[in-house]
């Protein structure tokens, strides 16, 4: 279970600050999703399936409280490529994140390793 903590931290860390060009300028990303795709998908999948890091889907968050989601995106964790965000993401931008990555996924497509 460390691991997949771990791993989901990692993700949640590694992307940079969450700003996006609306073609007005900057604007703050606003949503969990917004800032998941910028933060965590490029590791845990833009549908959240996972990739090089674990699926962030409730099955696999089911063991763990908000709190402690919150302490390994803020915090980072040590002994692994997951870093702190804590001066990248406010505490209401990681409960938005966490918020869309226990969100129950719809329509699920998985590979049928057919190529």
């Amino acid at each position: 279970m460390k691991k997949i903590f771990t791993l989901i931290a990692f993700l949640i860390l590694t992307a940079g600050f969450a700003w996006a060009d609306d073609g007005k300028g900057l604007s703050l990303l606003n949503t969990g999703r917004d800032m998941y795709m910028k933060h965590c998908a490029s590791c845990h999948h833009a549908e959240r399936y996972g990739l090089k890091a674990p699926a962030l889907i409730p099955e696999t968050l089911r063991a763990y409280k908000s709190e402690e989601l919150a302490k390994v995106i803020k915090d980072g964790l040590a002994a692994s490529q997951m870093p702190s965000l804590k001066g990248v993401l406010t505490d209401g931008d990681i409960d938005k994140i966490i918020s869309h990555i226990t969100l129950p996924l719809n329509n699920v497509r998985w590979a049928t390793g057919n190529g």
